[in-house]
């Protein structure tokens, strides 16, 4: 059984991606009415994803694409994960190298890919 009250009280929400929100390239159903209750009634949402493959500003244009508002602070990723860990242990080494052309890091900043 549901406990509305409960979860009327709760402020954050956070929410997977690929398979939780959405699968491939269709959003599942309820998803937009569920994101708009949660934002009309002072609520927050976050998106997580492992996926490093894709930069945050590629999920707000998908999201964007299947109708749901999306900024890029709305996300948490590996990379905002894996970026202030490096630095605290070896700061002068860390280098990024993956398979996107930008990565937005934790308070904004950005961690742009080498290219030969």
């Amino acid at each position: 059984m549901v406990d509305h009250n409960l979860l009327q009280r709760k402020k954050l929400f956070l929410f997977d991606l690929d398979g939780t929100l959405y699968l491939g390239d269709r959003l599942f159903e309820g998803v937009r009415e569920l994101l708009s209750c949660i934002r009309a009634r002072g609520g927050q949402y976050r998106f997580l994803t492992n996926n490093s493959s894709r930069s945050v500003a590629a999920y707000v244009q998908k999201l964007t694409r299947l109708g749901v508002a999306a900024e890029s602070g709305d996300f948490l990723t590996s990379v905002d994960a894996l970026v202030p860990r490096a630095r605290r242990r070896r700061p002068t080494l860390l280098r990024l190298r993956y398979g996107v052309d930008e990565i937005t890091a934790p308070r904004g900043g950005l961690y742009r890919r080498r290219t030969a």
